[in-house]
């Protein structure tokens, strides 16, 4: 059995009036990427034997495998009109970040400004196209 199980981060109880959404997006992707492989798997392990374990699981020799993308696109910043300014075409720091570089194309949620799936296959079909024309 494939089990999906998903974290999302945000490191303020209480938001700070002070912060943007930007910083406070920023933080939580920052905690993803500090988070070690090792605390992923024992906050798992944890987790699914607290759930389970009163119906017989034991996550010593029920669990064989435990696989972590940390790859944070759901922190993918979108604009909001009351933090940033209207950008040029071609000039939003997405667009300028997502630029061809020689034979490198750039493909994720944060291409494109939006935290959705869609929006990284939006992003990976533009750099196939980039590299194939």
């Amino acid at each position: 059995m494939v089990i999906f199980m998903m974290h999302s981060p945000m490191p303020m109880a209480k938001p700070d009036p002070k912060l943007s959404a930007r910083d406070q997006l920023c933080m939580a992707r920052t905690e993803i990427y500090q988070t070690q492989f090792i605390d992923y798997e024992q906050q798992i392990r944890e987790q699914l034997q607290s759930m389970l374990g009163q119906f017989g699981f034991q996550y010593q020799s029920d669990i064989a495998a435990i696989t972590v993308n940390r790859i944070p696109h759901g922190y993918a910043y979108p604009y909001v009109k009351l933090d940033n300014p209207e950008w040029v075409a071609g000039q939003a720091p997405h667009e300028v970040g997502r630029a061809q570089f020689g034979r490198i194309s750039v493909a994720n949620s944060d291409a494109e400004a939006v935290a959705l799936m869609n929006a990284a296959f939006d992003a990976a079909y533009r750099a196939v196209e980039e590299q194939t024309t």
